[in-house]
């Protein structure tokens, strides 16, 4: 069975936070670090660092709860990313820090821990 997450990435400021949905995690963070679309609203802005994610077992599911974290207001969803920090059990260094050295962004996490274990729930 596939997992689907909701993830917020800001800028290095916290002023921007974008929203979105992925299969993959890594991968995709992989692709908003490396700025694959430079023309993107994560690659002009350089919005790069993950604060937030969780994980849904169906895309339906997933697609609603962003929409929901879309429609939050900037209060809300500061409280969602205090939360989550808050909860947060050890994530490995290089999902949340896109400065982390890239070979580590691009590979499969080493170590004791998955994506599992830094779900916030």
């Amino acid at each position: 069975m596939r997992t689907y997450y909701v993830y917020i990435l800001s800028d290095r400021h916290r002023r921007l936070l974008y929203t979105g949905v992925t299969n993959q995690l890594e991968r995709r963070l992989h692709e908003h670090r490396t700025k694959l679309n430079p023309q993107s609203y994560t690659a002009r802005y350089d919005i790069t660092y993950l604060v937030y994610f969780e994980r849904h077992a169906y895309p339906g599911a997933a697609n609603r709860r962003e929409e929901e974290i879309k429609q939050m207001s900037r209060w809300e969803r500061e409280q969602l990313i205090r939360q989550f920090e808050a909860e947060e059990r050890g994530c490995p260094a290089h999902l949340k820090n896109p400065y982390a050295s890239p070979g580590r962004q691009a590979s499969e996490p080493r170590g004791p821990w998955t994506l599992r274990n830094c779900d916030p729930k």
